[in-house]
């Protein structure tokens, strides 16, 4: 597996992982979780690479495996 940053075209294998994944809390814990929201393409963008936002992926030959959206924050 490969770590990189998200890119645009990854939008659709990361909106099917982000509702899946979703999906799964709120149906093991619905006192905690909501039902899945659909995440646009502008709510991609603004995760994936804000201003102080990025995403990572971890893909192989057969597409996305695993992602994370970051947040970054300054202290003090």
């Amino acid at each position: 597996m490969l770590f990189r940053r998200m890119e645009l075209p990854d939008f659709e294998q990361i909106r099917i992982l982000s509702r899946d994944l979703a999906q799964m809390h709120a149906h093991a814990r619905p006192d905690i979780f909501l039902p899945p929201a659909e995440m646009n393409k502008k709510e991609f963008k603004k995760r994936a690479a804000g201003k102080d936002a990025f995403g990572i992926v971890g893909a192989d030959e057969n597409g996305i495996l695993a992602f994370c959206f970051c947040r970054v924050k300054a202290w003090g």
